[in-house]
């Protein structure tokens, strides 16, 4: 395996149009977005790492007037969001959990991952 030091690697951003280069890195992973962001390092224009700032479908802003609630406005919306985003070819979808929503996200098959959310400041 040879070594490269590290002033022989470059230090790029990949542009969304060439992110099917990522499909023969490590697991193949490719985001589907194109407002992600992945940082390769090349040797030899080769990939030999990568980095990636991934724009994840997530839900939010969930809000249906108080009068209209303990209905199925919620789940039908839900329906309906599921569809166009299958239409943009997501296959996930996450969704931030609090004591107040989780119930409901249950409700929504959503599943409960162990994972811990971590922020930085910019």
């Amino acid at each position: 395996m040879a070594k490269a030091c590290a002033g022989a690697i470059l230090i790029e951003r990949l542009a969304a149009k060439d992110f099917s280069v990522l499909a023969k890195v490590e697991e193949g992973f490719m985001p589907a977005c194109d407002k992600s962001i992945v940082i390769v390092a090349k040797n030899a224009n080769e990939i030999v790492g990568r980095l990636l700032l991934v724009s994840p479908a997530h839900v939010e802003g969930a809000w249906v007037r108080e009068d209209f609630r303990n209905g199925f406005v919620l789940a039908r919306m839900m329906e309906k969001l599921e569809e166009e985003a299958k239409r943009e070819g997501l296959s996930k979808l996450m969704a931030y959990g609090n004591p107040i929503n989780e119930d409901y996200l249950e409700r929504l098959y959503f599943t409960r991952i162990p994972l811990t959310v971590w922020e930085k400041y910019l």
